[in-house]
This record gives structure tokens, C-alpha cells and sequence, in this order.
């Protein structure tokens, strides 16, 4: 997801939010409903920078994602985590469907930077709806 998506996205929830938090704190005083207290509690911190770790990777997992080794510290942990998605969901691949991926991933290499680009953005666009 690109920066702006994650923004559109974090703006509708905190659209949401405010609504739910107005509607609750006026509502008592039309009689609607008794009067409650809430409490934030954060959310406890994912442990998604230790797991996420180089090494912490399994060697099937390195060898699968050896092309991202010089940017993994780089990428955010969310990143991380879909690519080891990915190499997990490519382990449990039969043969011929790791065959196709292969042929299908050589001929994006071999395209125009300028049709690679226009792909990325038409796949970045369907992620975000």
C-alpha cells in the first residue's frame, strides 16, 4: 500500500471514530442511553521486528527472498511480513505452478521500465479498493 492509501485509509477511520465518540458523548443528554465511560486501552505492540529479522528467516525462507537481502533492514515490518507470506504460499506451490510464477516473473523482468511501472500502478490501485 502506498503512503497516500495508508493516509485515505487512517482518515476514514479516524472519521469514523469521531463520529461514534460525538454520537456517544450527546446521547446521554437526549436520554438515548445511560451514560458509559470508555477507556483506550492500547493495543500491545506486535512483535513484528523481531520475527522479521534476516535472521530469524528459515533457510528456505532466504533463499526464496535472497533478492531482497540488501534492503530487508530497510523494509517495514508489515513489508516483511507479506514477503514471507509469499515465500510460505510459494513452498506450498505444486511444481507446475512454481514453473508458471517463474515464466510470469521473467517476462515482468523483461518488459519496459515504462510497462513494468504502469503494472505496478494498476496492481497498487487494485489494492487499494
Amino acid at each position: 500500500m502506498t503512503a497516500m492509501g495508508l493516509i485515505k485509509r487512517m482518515l476514514r477511520h479516524a472519521k469514523h471514530l469521531l463520529v461514534v465518540a460525538t454520537l456517544l458523548a450527546v446521547a446521554p443528554a437526549y436520554g438515548a442511553v445511560a451514560p458509559i465511560e470508555l477507556a483506550i486501552v492500547p493495543a500491545p505492540a506486535p512483535q513484528l521486528f523481531a520475527q522479521n529479522d534476516w535472521n530469524n528467516l528459515s533457510e528456505q525462507e532466504k533463499q526464496l527472498l535472497k533478492d531482497h537481502r540488501n534492503r530487508w533492514d530497510k523494509y517495514p515490518p508489515d513489508y516483511r511480513s507479506r514477503l514471507r507470506q509469499g515465500a510460505e504460499r510459494y513452498q506450498g506451490l505444486s511444481p507446475e505452478e512454481r514453473e508458471r510464477l517463474q515464466r510470469g516473473r521473467e517476462q515482468y523482468k523483461n518488459l519496459p521500465p515504462q510497462e513494468r511501472e504502469q503494472l505496478k500502478r494498476k496492481y497498487q490501485e487494485r489494492q487499494e479498493r
